[in-house]
């Protein structure tokens, strides 16, 4: 199995766990690859303040104060479970494309 889809397979385990709805999922996987809000709206294509709530949501439903936090946790699992700096490097690299 690829980087790219060990981490797509772990990410989606980790969400699953974390009972994440999809919108939530959507969001997270914005968070994680950097975006901000109003980026991650435009590109879910509802309002910032929807993406406010849905953190708040996320942050409820992991005990978590942050996005910084939260993406830290679920980077924190991932790494945990055998994803490698060089995998997560490719996944990156090969989003930005």
């Amino acid at each position: 199995m690829d980087g790219r889809r060990r981490f797509e397979r772990l990410l989606e385990d980790q969400i699953r766990q974390a009972g994440l709805s999809h919108r939530e999922a959507e969001v997270m996987r914005a968070g994680l690859r950097g975006l901000d809000t109003k980026a991650t709206a435009a590109e879910l294509g509802c309002s910032p303040k929807t993406i406010d709530e849905l953190w708040r949501r996320i942050y409820r439903k992991i005990d978590c104060r942050s996005r910084l936090e939260t993406v830290a946790l679920f980077l924190s699992h991932l790494l945990d479970s055998g994803l490698t700096a060089s995998n997560a490097r490719n996944v990156s690299e090969s989003a930005d494309d």
